[in-house]
């Protein structure tokens, strides 16, 4: 138990200080009235408190769980880390071989993901997705990480970029939660019955060039389903990338990532967006999503439930008080 005010707690003690120094004072009384008259018969005939001892008992322990409750009293619950579907959705289109945050894109991309699969809880359901112009589940719902870590070692950078397409087959995938459902999900849809709580973590550097749905209609799938995208944009305004032409020549192209749609992804859904010029700053953002799955220890508060207690116990008390009146 935890105590947010620790400096009341000496208040729980008051009400059997009280009551002690009340039965003391009360004995003293009656022994000097007999000391007085030097007569048993008057020590017999003195008023003395008529208490039931179970009454006494109760309304004492109800005056100090009233006491108790202004310390705020409290338990603390434990992390849960359990339940949860998490969908690594990564880019593997050609502006991924770009070398501009220290090695290329998508062997950045690919180490970090594997450092997060070997971290993450054992509890989590993990599947992998890469996409460029099609989409491939690489890795179905498992709680093997040697298959989801088997999964990244096939990833090759070429192609264009379907994003769109991606999210919405990795949706299907998340809220599925298990390899022989994933079908049905795909098939369901917003409809599926009984999904798994999913969130997305996208790895993408690049504006959508393929594929027939968009992000906004992405976008409003995650807002149907109750799905968080997490997306990070991997690399700098200054990647390039260099590719062969129809008629033989090398020709150098720009390929800035593009923040701008996939914050604006990240935002709607409630996911968290960064931009990543390096592995170190992608792990981070798997630490941070990893942090914000698992739900961080909870405080209960159990103010109202010692009150509710206590008054209880003082109207028991008095109500056994009253019937010995009574009788």
């Amino acid at each position: 138990m935890i105590l947010e005010h620790k400096e009341l707690l000496p208040l729980v003690i008051l009400p059997t200080v009280v009551y002690i120094l009340y039965v003391y004072e009360m004995r003293k009384r009656n022994s000097r009235i007999v000391r007085f008259t030097g007569t048993f018969m008057l020590a017999a005939l003195s008023p003395k408190p008529k208490l039931n001892k179970i009454a006494t008992i109760l309304a004492l322990l109800g005056v100090t769980l009233l006491a108790l409750a202004q310390s705020r009293p409290g338990i603390v619950l434990d992390a849960d880390t359990s339940n949860n579907s998490i969908v690594l959705v990564i880019d593997v289109s050609g502006s991924m071989t770009s070398g501009d945050v220290g090695q290329a894109r998508i062997d950045a991309a690919k180490n970090a993901a594997a450092k997060f699969i070997t971290n993450a809880p054992r509890q989590w359901t993990l599947s992998v997705v890469a996409y460029n112009e099609t989409v491939s589940i690489l890795s179905y719902p498992t709680l093997n990480r040697e298959l989801s870590l088997n999964a990244l070692e096939s990833l090759l950078a070429g192609g264009g970029t379907a994003t769109g397409d991606a999210l919405v087959l990795s949706y299907a995938v998340g809220r599925a939660g298990d390899v022989e459902r994933v079908q049905e999900s795909i098939r369901e849809g917003v409809n599926f019955i009984n999904p798994k709580p999913t969130t997305i973590i996208l790895i993408s550097d690049g504006a959508q060039t393929a594929g027939t749905a968009t992000m906004g209609r992405a976008t409003e799938l995650a807002l149907q389903m109750g799905i968080q995208v997490s997306a990070v944009a991997l690399g700098t305004l200054e990647g390039e990338i260099t590719i062969l032409t129809p008629d033989g020549e090398t020709q150098t192209l720009k390929v800035p990532p593009d923040f701008l749609s996939l914050q604006r992804l990240a935002q709607n859904t409630g996911g968290q967006f960064m931009s990543a010029y390096s592995e170190d700053e992608l792990d981070r953002l798997y630490g941070s999503v990893a942090s914000s799955i698992t739900r961080a220890p909870e405080t209960l508060d159990l103010t109202v439930y010692i009150i509710a207690s206590g008054v209880f116990a003082m109207l028991l008390a008095y109500g056994l008080h009253l019937g010995r009146q009574l009788r």
